[in-house]
């Protein structure tokens, strides 16, 4: 009986004493926070009239169909004219945006923002781009009274479109509603592609005005109209 009673105290002592220490053990340290899956811009947004600019940074994607929502600051060389095949073209010196913004439904002027140095004009996503092999060509609008138009380009992953270049020639305008169209590619080399289009707009009385054109494409940016 009494070695009985003796296991029972053993045992309960031995049970309060891992107890004991067990509660002087350090918790486990707290998990660490989530990371964000989406990156957080480097440069913060500048609010103008109403809409969010942003630096254009290295690597740019968008959906589909957000593409018509899309607004972009061009250096272009407003003050140098080149003639090709009756279409007035303005260089472009660099392949790609200053500074964008989404949904921009006003006007506004990245060129007042440090990120935005050395642009321009703001262009205007069309929305009605030009698919070849992997790639898709969309046609963007200045502004002006008669808008001129550039081509940026875009490489298709998914559903998304990644940004490629904008290619260095500007459209210039000679009248209203300015309509710029690829309408084919034929591939010369992994390196070059030839580029049919036109470009329209009303004239006087308010008449359509169509100049076909046709272009070598270098990838990935430079165009040479002949």
């Amino acid at each position: 009986m009494n070695t009985t009673i003796r296991i029972w105290q053993w045992l309960t002592l031995l049970t309060f004493t891992i107890i004991f220490y067990n509660c002087q053990q350090t918790p486990p340290p707290p998990l660490p926070a989530p990371v964000p899956s989406t990156p957080v811009q480097a440069v913060p947004a500048v609010r103008q009239k109403y809409v969010d600019i942003f630096p254009f940074p290295a690597h740019f994607t968008v959906a589909k169909q957000d593409l018509t929502d899309f607004s972009g600051t061009v250096d272009v060389g407003y003050d140098q004219e080149i003639k090709r095949q009756k279409i007035g073209l303005h260089p472009v010196p660099t392949q790609r945006f200053g500074c964008y913004a989404m949904k921009a439904k006003t006007k506004w002027d990245g060129r007042e923002e440090d990120f935005c140095a050395n642009t321009g004009g703001v262009f205007d996503g069309s929305g009605n781009g030009f698919p070849y092999s992997g790639f898709v060509f969309n046609p963007l609008y200045d502004e002006g009274e008669y808008m001129s138009a550039v081509v940026s380009v875009w490489k298709v992953r998914g559903d998304s479109l990644d940004f490629y270049a904008i290619l260095n020639k500007c459209f210039i305008s000679e009248g209203w509603d300015t309509d710029l169209q690829i309408d084919s590619v034929k591939s010369i080399s992994t390196k070059q592609k030839h580029i049919y289009g036109r470009i329209s707009w009303k004239g006087e009385k308010r008449r359509r005005i169509v100049r076909p054109w046709s272009a070598i494409w270098t990838l990935p940016n430079r165009l040479e109209i002949h």
